[in-house]
């Protein structure tokens, strides 16, 4: 409001902005679905978004007053010389509206009260020169490569463009610096032994090529010859009449060589192998000029049909249809594709890939964790890295049948059914380090859980020895019925170690036990009782052993190992709660319910010490919000921090439904991010200390604010967890197994393309605390690349979903 204010009474520009990052910017303003903040936003600041920007995203373009500006402020992949014309030419195109991309300590340096400069200098001084504030226009090729970006000339005092000032920035490979996979044609590679080039007819001093310094490159006999690699190139004009007019078109017909010829996707099989379906090929010529191949597909075992040449225009695709003409179906559902198209003196490619059929079969299951019932339906696996062994393909397909014993991780099969009522998915993993669970993100407790209390300590003292309460442990326990009567509690332990009950310390009763010492206390079943350890400084505790002693004698020990763990460091001790278990028959067992790290041991000491040898309390001041975080957030995707769930995603809007655009104005469509999934759930297994069970969390639908689900985020109508799903998670040694099934009502325009017989693009995504690999369906498939917008959360690897299927009649 002050700005504001400022603004309309100096009458200058002042720029409202910043949040980090796109992310940080919808999720800290625009978390509630309402756009309370828009008209204050007048730009993002976004560190290292590479190809992903969001300056497609409609609400902020529609901004009344103007769109919302794009300021890279901390993308330093540029730090190189040759880096930087490629990167910052590249950032304008992909819709920032300011590009740092340069360290400016790689640039300029004072030491010594001398300032010097560094070599990528030049680099900055030329970017500055071709570029500088000229607007980016459009690229050149649109259907394919290289990257040929056209900057407008600069404006004269009427704001009138001088359209003989343009800059043309070429660039071959730009995966180099933002990720081979996260561009389009990113299976496009230079020729066996040939460096690719671009070449155009020298016109005398009418216009001339420049380095990524600035230095004029000479013609070779009469041609300008531009290197196709990461290094971006300037060409500029004399600024005679019509001379960026004839340097265009000079490049648009220039001649291109040293590449594959062409791109070829291979999409899925639709239909069953039985009923001879069409295998689908997107061949793109890639280069501006026409071309001719011969075109061989083979398909594993399977027969197929196919044109034997193909004839494709420049930067043009064509769809070729293979007809299977004969085979059989493979049990696993994987069939090696093998694609040549012989394009003769303009060179070969070569494309191979495992295809699959997908159909949604019709087929309503019983949601209990076992997976009988869906023998017979089409297996969709998906691997995380490296190759899966022949020897493990039946475990993958035959949905009942468990996971050899020596695969650890990175292994995953789904299948996929659905009725009147539901869709279906089920999932088995091969996961050998199982974790607790995930906290119940509809809970109330998940938001205050992650901040820090009223009460918490520092130590200010270095010099202060550490104290007993540096390293304490609490449970707090309690019998009930039919246990009655009193029981003992019994401590055993090493030297360095003490008991306290209900605050009260058993020093009188600490006995010598052959080596070892032991402390009892008498307490009686029903009431609720504190038991505190304390650890002192170069204490054992390794051999400490909790035992509850009921009446009837029988000792039923707490592992030491489970409870009892020595913390390192001076501050750090663990501090855990612990109960006896609720189904009590005869026998007390101590089950553990929450560990997390403890600043000075004991927190609700009531009048505990202010400051006591080196410690300090600290109490949050009244009135003030406790907002500053005591740990690390779990989201409730389960990718950050990787926990063992399950994501399921589906692609189903069209262009002017969805939130963003498919690409920048004067860009190749996805060119850049861009939203491929409409409805995602993450199905995440609750750990048993946050009430055990299940939650089906609801984390992207149609009309929902794009958001991450941190504790205390402000929520919209549709944030929570579906209510009416069903789903069950089990485990069956090193399986993990996830059943769940999604109502229509969740998912409406996924019911729309069923009820209009329409395919749809689904994908799913394993996360496992102990492998970090991407086990995503769509992974290094040729429909897609990354997408860090397929799933949740937008910084970890992700594929887009581009995986079709077809729902079964």
């Amino acid at each position: 409001e002050a700005v504001e204010e400022a603004r309309a009474e100096a009458g200058v520009q002042i720029l409202l902005g910043g949040a980090d990052s796109s992310s940080n910017t919808l999720d800290k303003l625009f978390s509630d679905g309402k756009d309370d903040f828009l008209k204050r936003l007048d730009f993002m600041s976004i560190h290292y978004q590479g190809l992903n920007p969001y300056s497609t995203y409609k609400p902020f373009l529609n901004k009344a007053g103007g769109r919302v500006l794009v300021w890279d402020t901390e993308s330093w992949v540029a730090n190189t010389d040759d880096r930087v014309a490629a990167v910052v030419a590249v950032n304008y195109a992909t819709g920032h509206d300011r590009a740092v991309g340069i360290y400016g300590g790689n640039i300029a340096q004072q030491q010594n009260g001398s300032r010097f400069t560094w070599s990528v200098a030049a680099s900055v001084g030329a970017v500055q020169h071709f570029i500088g504030e000229r607007d980016f226009s459009r690229m050149l090729f649109m259907n394919g490569l290289p990257w040929v970006m056209l900057f407008d000339g600069l404006p004269d005092q009427a704001g009138v463009k001088n359209s003989d000032d343009g800059t043309i920035v070429i660039v071959g490979d730009i995966g180099d610096s933002f990720g081979k996979d996260s561009t389009l044609f990113r299976t496009v590679k230079p020729l066996a032994g040939q460096k690719a080039t671009l070449s155009i007819v020298a016109h005398g001093t009418t216009y001339g090529l420049y380095d990524f310094y600035g230095n004029p490159v000479a013609p070779v006999e009469g041609r300008i010859v531009v290197p196709l690699d990461h290094r971006g190139f300037y060409l500029r004009t004399d600024g005679s009449k019509g001379s960026f007019d004839k340097l265009v078109k000079a490049v648009e017909t220039g001649r291109i060589e040293g590449h594959d010829p062409v791109e070829i996707i291979a999409h899925d099989l639709l239909a069953p192998i039985a009923t001879k379906p069409t295998l689908r090929l997107k061949i793109t010529n890639v280069l501006n000029r026409p071309i001719t191949g011969k075109l061989a597909v083979k398909l594993g075992a399977v027969q197929t049909d196919s044109p034997s040449e193909v004839s494709i225009e420049g930067n043009q695709s064509k769809w070729v249809d293979v007809k299977v003409v004969g085979g059989d179906a493979s049990p696993a559902n994987s069939y090696p594709l093998s694609v040549t198209f012989d394009a003769g003196a303009d060179g070969v490619k070569t494309h191979e890939e495992g295809i699959r059929v997908n159909v949604i079969a019709k087929r309503t299951i019983k949601v209990d964790g076992k997976l009988d019932e869906w023998d017979g339906v089409l297996p969709q696996t998906v691997v995380g890295s490296g190759e899966v062994a022949p020897t493990l393909q039946e475990f993958a397909w035959q949905p009942f049948k468990q996971f050899d014993k020596g695969t650890g991780s990175g292994l995953a099969t789904a299948y996929l059914s659905y009725d009147q009522n539901y869709f279906y998915f089920a999932a088995k993993a091969a996961d050998s380090t199982p974790d607790a669970g995930m906290r119940r993100r509809d809970d109330p407790a998940y938001d205050d859980a992650h901040f820090y209390p009223e009460v918490a300590y520092r130590k200010v003292d270095e010099s202060k020895p550490v104290q007993p309460t540096d390293f304490s442990v609490r449970w707090t326990g309690y019998l009930e019925p039919p246990v009655t009567g009193k029981f003992s509690l019994i401590l055993t332990s090493d030297d360095g170690v003490r008991l306290w009950i209900n605050d009260q310390q058993v020093i009188d009763k600490w006995v010598d036990g052959g080596g070892n010492k032991w402390g009892t206390a008498d307490l009686e079943a029903g009431k609720r009782v504190k038991i505190r350890l304390e650890y002192f400084q170069g204490g054992g505790g390794a051999t400490t052993q909790l035992k509850w002693v009921l009446p009837d004698g029988k000792p039923t020990i707490i592992p030491a190992e489970a409870l009892f763990q020595k913390a390192e460091g001076d501050e750090k001790g663990l501090k855990a709660e612990f109960y006896a278990n609720k189904d009590l028959t005869g026998a007390a067992v101590a089950t553990r319910i929450d560990a997390k790290v403890d600043y000075a041991g004991w927190t609700d000491v009531p009048g505990g010490p202010k400051v006591v040898d080196g410690v300090q309390e600290l109490r949050w001041p009244e009135g003030v919000r406790r907002y500053s975080y005591r740990m690390d957030p779990e989201l409730p995707a389960g990718s950050a921090p990787r926990k063992d769930n399950v994501q399921i995603a589906f692609n189903v809007l069209s262009d002017d439904e969805k939130k963003r655009l498919p690409s920048p104005p004067g860009t190749p469509r996805h060119f850049t991010g861009y939203q491929c999934t409409d409805y995602e759930f993450a199905l995440n297994p609750i750990a048993d200390a946050f009430g055990g069970g299940v939650e089906i969390f609801r984390l992207t639908k149609p009309g929902m604010p794009t958001k991450h689900h941190y504790p205390r985020q402000p929520k919209s109508p549709l944030d929570g967890a579906v209510k009416d799903g069903k789903l069950v998670i089990t485990r069956d040694d090193n399986m993990r197994i996830v059943e769940c099934a999604i109502p229509w009502s969740e998912i409406p325009h996924v019911k729309a393309k069923l009820d209009a017989g329409e395919p749809i693009k689904f994908s799913y995504r394993v996360n496992d605390n102990g492998n970090a690999s991407t086990m995503e369906l769509s992974r290094l498939r040729s429909v897609a690349k990354r997408n860090s917008n397929a799933f949740q959360v937008h910084w970890v690897e992700h594929w887009a979903n581009e995986v079709a299927f077809s729902f079964e009649k």
